[in-house]
């Protein structure tokens, strides 16, 4: 089961609907939180979208998705009226990652055009599992845990000050296997 608000699941379950042909794979703490158990909580979900910067901004306004001028150009908010008190809010984090920024190696964003790493976008479109979005009908891809694992590591390479990307590490090579898994006592497996 994905670790995600209702809000996050109808808001992306809509963009799914709405645009089936625009691939969507979930990557970030999530993510990770649907293959191992993480900690920290997450209040954003982060998504590599395989469509160009501007068109991912015309099809967010089109679903009243808004940004915020504090938040990072990548960061989208979404008020959902059906929640109990009104106000909850759908937070998501939506990453160019077509195959030319991709091979580009880098993403500038933003007007202050910050530069985003793109290693590991090409192994986490490319291996991936479809999870059924909670409270919906409507699937999600997910990145496999190998393919976060180097997402995490290169976000933690390039600002180490990211304490929470290193704890996430660890929790990943920590969980990955369960306790009673065999693979962990094989002495001819190739990871030792």
């Amino acid at each position: 089961m994905l670790a995600i608000t209702v809000q996050q699941a109808r808001a992306l379950s809509e963009f799914r609907t709405r645009y089936p042909q625009v691939r969507l794979v979930m990557v970030g703490a999530a993510a990770i939180s649907h293959h191992v158990r993480l900690r920290r909580p997450t209040a954003d979900v982060d998504l590599a979208v395989d469509v160009e910067p501007r068109t991912i901004e015309a099809v967010l306004r089109e679903l009243n998705w808004i940004h915020l001028p504090k938040d990072p150009h990548h960061r989208w908010r979404k008020t959902d009226p059906r929640a109990p008190d009104g106000g909850g809010e759908a937070v998501a984090d939506f990453l160019p990652a077509t195959p030319e920024i991709i091979k580009a190696g880098t993403l500038e964003t933003g007007p202050d055009r910050t530069v985003m790493n793109m290693v590991g976008f090409d192994l986490a479109l490319g291996h991936a599992v479809v999870v059924p979005l909670p409270t919906t009908e409507v699937t999600i891809e997910v990145a496999q845990l190998p393919a976060l694992l180097v997402l995490k590591t290169v976000a933690w390479l390039d600002k180490p000050s990211r304490v929470r990307d290193l704890g996430d590490i660890a929790e990943m090579l920590a969980g990955a296997l369960s306790a009673d898994d065999s693979r962990r006592w094989d002495q001819d497996h190739p990871v030792p």
